[in-house]
């Protein structure tokens, strides 16, 4: 890395990628991964895998399809299938089209899929038989069912002849908008090959073979540097849903796949750690850590990681609007949490709000250029304008993207991350823009005004908190569980506040502005009494009791009754975790997550707890560790994504772990292997 500063400018720029090739779009890269490794695995799935000679023939076969029915360039594709060997082989059958694909998630409401779809002109949804029954009517007459087809006929005949340019567009991935209405940003072709070449420049894509998890949502543009690595010849190693928020399994099954590389957010990170342990036989696993800001704790953890040689961390840094990632730091005890320098063929600047680079040590916006930038917002070309901007410092017509991010250069000479110039949170890997969960309440015939802001005082904590004033006219006052369902029906999961607070009126600064500080901390909810089938009964005996404080230190609740079901009063995957890290810590019996998903009632995961206490000898446990459960784990931070509670107790059912994939040089004839994983 180059750096150029003077105490008047702070300017940072990545060193040249290598001189390109003639331009290629990335899927030539598997292409030539298959070529050159056709008997190796691209893809490990739970029920089915994919050697590389497979992928490509079964990604050319759906391009031809696809082709057939109308994709090209400047079209768009949707992008709605499960978690299996199919989701690379409809990626990359798109890429090969020549359209966009376009992520949808078939948990998300009705209302937000079609206005995804209308907004980008789909005339096609990739999909699964199995989602066929939560995707809106309109979309289901659009659907191309990859299951139903026949995609080994005629495997040779290779993908369809499309003229794909570097400025047409691979993906639009959606983000929350401040507007009210999520934003597609456009990401090139041609900011995709200089991705990948920005990770190879960096040492994250290296000459061996890797094997690396694919954690993400395709929904979630992380996904983009997870997937892409197939492009480099490594093996793509699909992490099952149920294992994502069970931190022991977890990392169980990344030492049986022998899985090398592992992007992940914080939030899902941190209750990892703790089962992370040196394997020398296969040397430390690679963490690419991105998405949220990485605190002082995390980062010690993460180098005492590296230290013992269970894990090299690398901090990440970047907005979708520039492909993915743009600086990369090693995390090293020897440094407080820092962003890095940019990588190859990034320009990173810190700017006033003139666009006038600040001297070190002071603040300024974080500002991004190279041949990493989006095209822009679909369809909203004053938006575009007003966040790439031209680049005062280039005379080649560049542009410069205006991500909103604060930060300062150290004397040490590292960039510190400061926060937001606007009211933007990013929370567990995903960017929220309060706005959009704003105007959904305020169409709700209670709600005369509302503000949504992040709290760390709250069970779950980082967590959103919707404050609603009353509608003054109504006869009757909103409340909790309405404001919620109403929420559900119009945005996703990880836009959903865990708490709402209705006010008669929201305090105000001396300049007539909502004074976010004063708002009121939510008061910690009683119980789910609306919920409540049955009369409360009060737990009885040492592990009914164990789990019932367990239950109410992390959902703040005063008092919970033995028949109570955990996610039907506030519990998600999130406390769960901490749950199971409060059961552990206090008996020393360690539960699979699948459990606590499977005996939701208070009552039967005592009873769960006291067999398998039995069993292990271990049957005094309860008692003793009673007074060990609130010391232990009162700054358990165990974090993760977050889902519906229905998708996370049906999480449990699924399967747990995935056997040997067979070796990575396995040259078999069959390209496709049954319960490989």
């Amino acid at each position: 890395m180059t750096f150029s500063s003077t105490p008047r400018a702070t300017a940072t720029r990545g060193h040249a990628p290598s001189p390109p090739r003639e331009w290629e779009p990335v899927h030539r890269g598997l292409d030539r991964a298959a070529a050159r490794h056709p008997g190796r695995p691209a893809v490990v799935a739970a029920a089915r895998s994919l050697t590389f000679r497979g992928l490509r023939a079964r990604s050319d076969a759906l391009a031809r399809l696809l082709h057939a029915r109308g994709a090209a360039p400047e079209t768009t594709v949707g992008l709605c299938l499960p978690r299996t060997a199919d989701l690379p082989v409809g990626l990359f059958g798109i890429l090969k089209s020549g359209a966009a694909y376009v992520p949808l998630d078939p948990a998300h409401p009705e209302e937000r899929l079609r206005f995804l779809a209308a907004d980008c002109g789909m005339t096609t949804v990739l999909t699964h038989s199995s989602a066929a029954g939560r995707l809106p009517g309109p979309l289901r007459d659009r659907a191309l069912y990859l299951d139903t087809l026949d995609l080994d006929a005629d495997a040779a005949a290779g993908p369809p002849e499309v003229d794909l340019r570097p400025g047409h567009p691979a993906y639009v991935v959606y983000t929350s908008g401040s507007t009210g209405r999520p934003k597609g940003v456009q990401i090139t072709h041609g900011a995709l090959t200089a991705f990948l070449e920005r990770l190879r420049g960096a040492g994250i894509v290296r000459r061996e073979a890797a094997r690396v998890g694919w954690n993400a949502s395709v929904s979630f543009d992380a996904s983009v540097q997870q997937w892409i690595r197939a492009c480099a010849g490594d093996t793509l190693v699909l992490l099952p849903e149920a294992l994502r928020t069970d931190p022991a399994a977890l990392a169980r099954f990344l030492r049986e796949q022998r899985v090398t590389d592992l992007d992940i957010t914080p939030s899902h990170l941190r209750p990892l750690v703790e089962h992370l342990t040196p394997a020398p036989e296969a040397g430390p696993l690679t963490l690419l850590v991105g998405g949220e800001a990485v605190d002082p704790d995390l980062w010690q953890d993460l180098a005492a990681l590296r230290a013992s040689g269970a894990a090299v961390a690398h901090n990440l840094y970047g907005p979708t609007e520039c492909t993915v990632d743009a600086t990369a730091a090693p995390v090293e005890a020897r440094h407080a949490p820092h962003l890095g320098a940019p990588l190859p063929g990034v320009g990173l600047y810190l700017l006033d709000p003139a666009l006038r680079p600040v001297p070190d040590g002071e603040a300024g916006e974080i500002c991004l250029t190279g041949t990493g930038l989006a095209r822009g917002y679909l369809g909203r070309p004053a938006l575009t304008a007003a966040r790439f901007v031209p680049d005062p410092f280039a005379a080649d017509g560049a542009r410069l993207y205006r991500t909103g991010d604060l930060a300062r250069r150290r004397p040490d000479g590292t960039l510190a991350y400061l926060g937001r110039l606007d009211d933007q949170i990013k929370l567990r890997g995903f960017r929220i823009e309060p706005g959009e969960i704003e105007a959904v309440l305020a169409r709700h015939p209670l709600v005369a005004g509302s503000v949504v802001v992040r709290r760390d005082d709250v069970p779950a904590a980082p967590a959103l908190v919707a404050y609603c004033r009353n509608e003054p006219s109504a006869r009757q006052r909103a409340d909790e569980e309405d404001l919620d369902a109403w929420v559900r029906r119009h945005l996703p999961d990880h836009m959903v506040p865990a708490a709402y607070v209705v006010l008669d009126s929201f305090p105000l600064n001396a300049s007539g502005k909502v004074d976010r500080a004063a708002l009121p901390r939510p008061e910690p909810r009683t119980s789910g009494a609306s919920d409540r089938t049955a009369a409360h009964v009060a737990p009885t005996g040492p592990y009914e009791e164990l789990v019932a404080r367990a239950w109410c230190e992390v959902l703040g609740v005063a008092e919970v009754g033995a028949d109570e079901d955990f996610f039907r009063i506030g519990g998600n995957s999130l406390l769960a975790i901490r749950v199971a890290a409060r059961v552990r810590r206090a008996t020393g019996l360690a539960i699979p997550m699948s459990t606590v998903f499977a005996n939701s009632r208070l009552r039967a995961l005592a009873a769960h707890l006291e067999r398998t206490a039995h069993g292990q000898g271990h049957a005094d446990d309860a008692a003793k560790g009673d007074a060990r459960t609130n010391d232990a784990c009162a700054n358990d931070a165990c974090k993760g994504d977050a889902r519906t509670n229905d998708a996370r107790k049906n999480d449990a059912s699924k399967g747990d772990a995935c056997a040997n994939d067979g070796g990575e040089n396995d040259e078999r004839d069959d390209d496709t292997v049954e319960g490989m994983a």
